[in-house]
C-alpha cells in the first residue's frame, strides 16, 4: 500500500494551493455572500477547470479528462477544503465519476461539458433520505426517460446546470440526468448550516431525461468514492484549522508569555496533528485501494469518512475553543470551518448512517 505521493501528484497538489491563493478564501467567501448570496466565483471555477482541468482527472481522455485516479482528485478536494472553497469540485467530481461508471452515449454528452467548466451538476446518489417522501417514478423508453422525484437538502443544486441521480432498480442502479431548464424542474433554495455551499431542494414532476443502466456493485462504488472526496476535503480543513489556530498561539500573548509556549496548548496543539496525520493516511489508504483495484476499497473508503468527519468536527471546535472569545464572533472565520465540518458529517446519511455502512462491510 503507497501512502506517500510521487513527484506528478505533488506538483497537481502544489499547483491547485497556488492557484486558490488569492482566488478563494472565507474572505472571498464573505464578500460574494454581501453581493446576494452568490457561494462562488464562476469565472474562477471556470478557469480551474481551463487552465488546469481539475474538473476533468478522473474523465476519460477521449472526452476531454485526464485519465488518473481517484488519488489525484482528492488531492484536489483536500486543497478545495483547506480555503473552503464552495465551488462545485465535489459535485462536479463526482458527476463526472458517475457519467464514466455509465460510458457510452450518456457520458459523451454530458462528461466534456463538466469537463470544461460549461456546466456545473448537483449529484442525488439515492441513499437513505435522498429521496422523499419515497422512492422515485421513472418510465424508461430506450435512452430516455420520464422521472417524477422529490430530493430534499441537495448541494450545489441552487447553480447546478444538470442533475445526475442515482435511481435504484429491480436490475442494478440507474443513472438519470436531467437539465436544470427542463420542463417540470423545480428548486427551492433553503438555508444551510454551512454557508459557503448552497443547498436546495428539488422537485421533478414527469421531467424528461437521459438514463443508462449501471453495472452491479456500481452505485456503491460510486457512494464509496464520493466518501473518500469528503474526506479529502476535511483533511485540507483540519489542516487549516491546526495552522491557523498554531499562527494565533504563537502571537497572542497572556500573562506576559505568548500562549503557545504552555504546555498544555502545546500537547492538544500535537495531539491535533496526530488526528490529522491517521486522516491523510486513511484517505491515502482509500484512494490507492480505489486506483489499484484492491478489493478492501470499500471498508477503507468508510474508515476515512468516518475518521474525518469525526476529527473534523472535534478539532474545527477545539480550536475555535483555543482561539478564545473572538473566536465565537461573525467576524471570526473559525465558525466557517465548524459550520462546515457538520455539515459534511451529514452527508451520506449522517454520522448513522456512515457507522452503519463502516459496521456492515466490516462484519461481511
Amino acid at each position: 500500500m503507497k501512502l506517500t505521493l510521487d513527484p506528478e501528484q505533488q506538483v497537481l497538489q502544489d499547483t491547485t494551493r497556488r492557484f486558490l491563493a488569492g482566488r478563494v478564501s472565507v474572505a472571498h467567501t464573505r464578500e460574494l455572500l454581501a453581493q446576494g448570496g452568490l457561494r462562488h466565483d464562476a469565472a474562477v471555477w471556470k478557469r480551474a477547470c481551463g487552465e488546469l482541468g481539475l474538473a476533468g482527472l478522473i474523465a476519460d481522455p477521449d472526452r476531454g479528462g485526464s485519465g488518473t485516479g481517484l488519488t489525484e482528485a482528492s488531492l484536489v478536494l483536500e486543497e478545495f477544503g483547506a480555503v473552503l472553497g464552495g465551488g462545485p469540485v465535489l459535485s462536479v467530481t463526482a458527476a463526472v465519476a458517475a457519467l464514466e461508471m455509465a460510458g457510452g452515449d450518456i457520458a459523451d454528452k454530458y462528461v466534456s461539458r463538466l469537463v470544461e467548466g460549461e456546466a456545473t451538476a448537483a449529484v442525488v446518489l439515492g441513499v437513505d433520505g435522498d429521496f422523499q417522501p419515497g422512492a422515485p417514478a421513472v418510465d424508461i423508453d430506450g435512452g430516455r426517460c420520464r422521472i417524477t422525484a422529490s430530493c430534499p437538502n441537495v448541494m450545489d443544486a441552487p447553480d447546478a446546470d444538470i442533475f445526475v441521480l442515482i435511481v435504484p432498480s429491480d436490475v442494478a442502479a440507474r443513472v438519470v440526468i436531467v437539465e436544470r431548464g427542463a420542463h417540470g424542474v423545480t428548486i427551492e433554495p433553503v438555508a444551510s448550516l454551512d454557508l459557503t455551499r448552497g443547498f436546495a431542494d428539488v422537485h421533478l414532476d414527469k421531467v424528461v431525461g437521459d438514463t443508462a443502466l449501471l453495472a452491479p456493485g456500481a452505485a456503491e462504488g460510486l457512494r464509496d468514492r464520493m466518501a473518500v472526496l469528503i474526506a479529502a476535503e476535511l483533511s485540507g480543513l483540519i489542516r487549516s484549522c491546526i495552522t491557523h489556530t498554531t499562527t494565533y498561539a504563537q502571537t497572542r500573548v497572556a500573562f506576559g508569555r505568548v500562549i503557545g509556549s504552555f504546555q498544555s496548548l502545546k500537547h492538544r496543539l500535537a495531539d491535533m496533528y496526530c488526528q490529522l496525520e491517521l486522516v491523510q493516511s486513511a484517505v491515502r489508504a482509500a484512494t490507492w485501494c480505489a486506483d489499484s483495484g484492491d478489493r478492501d476499497f470499500a471498508i477503507n473508503a468508510a474508515v476515512a469518512m468516518r475518521a474525518a468527519t469525526g476529527q473534523a468536527v472535534d478539532i474545527s471546535t477545539e480550536c475555535l475553543r483555543m482561539t478564545g472569545g473572538v473566536a465565537y464572533t461573525w467576524e471570526h472565520d473559525a465558525h466557517f470551518y465548524v459550520r462546515r465540518a457538520h455539515q459534511d458529517q451529514s452527508l451520506l446519511g449522517g454520522r448513522v448512517g456512515n457507522d452503519e455502512r463502516l459496521r456492515e462491510l466490516v462484519l461481511a
